[in-house]
């Protein structure tokens, strides 16, 4: 069994958190491409100090993470691998958000740690391993994440690059913010896509309106998109406690009608 683990390391003060991450999966045979958007020997050094034959890839800061895992992909033949990694940095967040109505997410590295839940320890790991050796299953994230909501900006375009890899509109699940574990082969419709020019990342930053549709957003469904219409299903890592939905639902419901 072989790995393909993509990083993309926008917030380079977050490497150790990464690496502690990644030292989860060192009984794991694996390939490590780190995307960063401006040269910095002292990050280089100590990746190199942490995995001597990780591949570093300087990439122009745009799509988010969604342009440099594409240029990864690229860059790789996804025959080698079993399963792909995809992690990101994710700075904290200074309050707690509820998603399309029905997820709430905490503030702080709240979101971060459950966008990589399967790489939170040994165990965490093996599960998700354990998971995807399932015919049926596909990808695998956090249950808050996997979600329908598509938005008008988002759909038609997912819909047009789904088309083109000749892969039919089955289910329309996804992984809200773009970390997972999936079965290498079922990525491989994405290069048979052509490379679209993505927008400036810190320009998307600045005009939030515009944020949902971009096309790194496109993608972010597209990801998932592709998931189910090869027949496989994302699941979660491990299902919520009536506890949790419970206490979801009462978050969600006040946090909605102190908005109305």
């Amino acid at each position: 069994m072989k790995i393909l683990v993509h990083l993309h390391l926008y917030y380079q003060n977050m490497l150790d958190e990464m690496i502690a991450l990644l030292q989860n999966i060192d009984n794991y045979n694996y390939d490590l491409y780190v995307t960063i958007v401006k040269e910095d020997f002292e990050i280089v050094k100590k990746l190199k100090l942490f995995r001597s034959n990780a591949k570093i890839i300087i990439v122009e800061n745009k799509g988010f993470d969604v342009f440099p895992f594409l240029i990864v992909l690229n860059a790789v033949n996804l025959q080698d691998y079993d399963y792909v990694i995809k992690m990101h940095t994710k700075r904290n967040m200074s309050k707690g958000v509820v998603l399309h109505g029905k997820y709430y997410i905490a503030s702080g590295s709240y979101w971060r740690e459950k966008l990589l839940c399967f790489l939170e320890s040994e165990e965490c790991f093996k599960t998700a391993i354990e998971l995807l050796r399932n015919d049926s299953v596909g990808m695998i994230s956090h249950y808050k994440l996997i979600d329908d909501e598509i938005g008008e900006c988002n759909e038609s375009r997912a819909l047009e690059l789904l088309k083109e890899t000749g892969l039919p509109s089955l289910d329309k699940k996804f992984v809200m913010g773009t970390m997972f574990i999936c079965k290498a082969e079922l990525l491989n419709p994405l290069k048979s896509l052509k490379l679209r020019e993505f927008e400036n990342s810190d320009s998307l930053k600045i005009i939030n309106s515009k944020r949902d549709g971009s096309l790194a957003h496109v993608y972010e469904r597209l990801f998932g998109w592709i998931i189910c219409a090869q027949n496989k299903k994302i699941i979660p890592l491990y299902h919520p406690s009536i506890k949790d939905k419970i206490l979801n639902y009462l978050i969600v419901t006040n946090s909605i009608e102190k908005c109305n």
